[in-house]
């Protein structure tokens, strides 16, 4: 197996890495602004870096991009840190549409590539919901842009909050969906269901081969596949259906892809109806440059069968971009809209207030009403 690792920035990011820790038994780190937000991470095991002064970066990327600088030869020269820097495979899992995850993820994966050239970093992003406010969908556009642009190169994958499901989710379950998906692709990626074989297999450098792609990775998993259930559906299906419904970011539908690696660990039955070529997946995300697969036939009962799918070299998201240009669009005209409606335009505010001392000259010679005294209670 590759050896993996991993490292949070930002809320999500580091409530991420800490389930990999947790769950994987890998090693990881996560970086923070906010002292609150670091003390979340209930994890004994993930090693825990705060920078800046504990305030967090208000969703300004700038500044988070500031406290990472500030910090940076404190974190290249922790001992801990360089172990989990450098290996085979380094995740840096951020959200992209906050201050600190969005801020320094890219940054900090530009930079620990430059320091340790022999590992691969893969960047993972975690898009806003399209509902989220603007300046989480600016901060989106700016990550996005960095992801494109500040790299030569870069790998990455990209996960969103905007997925629908079957069911209405609350966002502690999108939140807490996400993450496990994320660990689950990590697992895949890292070979631990590449079970030994006396077919066709996918090595450590063929594995490496995949996943140094420059582009987009995105993975589908299929598991505990019954017998029973291809009689309903294919498996093939069960794949293009977990490539459009996963917690993916919808994939740009061009056809275009660079490799694959498809593996499996079926009974002989389900082995015998599914064909390892994938013809009606390539329908789906086109055909390869390289296709690599991984056949296990599964003999053992208490093993589960599993079908899992590593799609690299996918183009940027232009679609997905787009909608949340879109969306800018719309919440910047909805505020327009706002101040060209507003019942105070037009008003004579110099007018109303002679008005208004009219009345309370009015109101005193009365001596009815003592305005004066009623404000001066309140303070005002």
């Amino acid at each position: 197996m590759l050896k993996v690792t991993c490292c949070g920035v930002g809320n999500a990011g580091s409530q991420t890495a800490a389930l990999a820790v947790e769950e994987l038994g890998i090693d990881g780190l996560c970086i923070n602004t906010s002292q609150r937000d670091i003390d979340m991470v209930k994890s004994e095991k993930i090693k825990k870096l705060l920078v800046g002064d504990a305030n967090g970066a208000g969703k300004e990327r700038s500044l988070a991009k500031k406290f990472l600088k500030e910090s940076i030869m404190k974190l290249l020269d922790d001992d801990e840190v360089a172990e989990i820097f450098n290996t085979d495979v380094l995740f840096i899992i951020s959200s992209a549409g906050g201050g600190t995850g969005s801020g320094m993820s890219v940054l900090l994966a530009n930079i620990v590539g430059e320091v340790y050239p022999n590992t691969k970093v893969i960047i993972v992003g975690i898009l806003p919901a399209l509902t989220e406010a603007l300046s989480s969908q600016l901060n989106a556009v700016e990550y996005m842009n960095e992801l494109y642009t500040a790299i030569d190169g870069a790998t990455y994958m990209l996960y969103d909050n905007d997925v629908p499901t079957e069911k209405e989710l609350t966002e502690p379950e999108i939140f807490d969906t996400i993450n496990r998906n994320i660990v689950n692709d990590i697992d895949v990626i890292r070979g631990t269901y590449q079970y030994p074989t006396r077919f066709s297999s996918i090595d450590e450098r063929d594995a490496t081969n995949i996943i140094s792609t420059r582009g987009r990775i995105i993975i589908a998993s299929v598991n505990n596949i019954k017998e029973k259930d291809v009689d309903k559906t294919s498996i093939e299906q069960m794949l293009i259906n977990e490539l459009k419904a996963g917690n993916h970011a919808e994939f740009q539908r061009d056809l275009i892809c660079h490799r694959t690696g498809i593996i499996c660990n079926l009974s002989e039955k389900l082995m015998s109806g599914f064909s390892t070529q994938l013809p009606e997946v390539q329908k789906v995300i086109g055909v390869p440059v390289e296709a690599y697969t991984h056949v296990c036939v599964n003999n053992d009962r208490e093993v589960p069968n599993s079908v899992h799918l590593i799609v690299s070299g996918l183009t940027q998201v232009n679609d997905r971009i787009r909608k949340i240009n879109d969306r800018i669009d719309e919440i910047n005209e909805r505020q327009k809209q706002m101040e060209d409606d507003s019942e105070l335009n037009g008003i004579d505010f110099d007018e109303m207030s002679s008005k208004i001392e009219r009345r309370k000259v009015v109101a005193a010679d009365d001596g009815n009403v003592d305005l004066k005294s009623i404000f001066g209670k309140f303070g005002i």
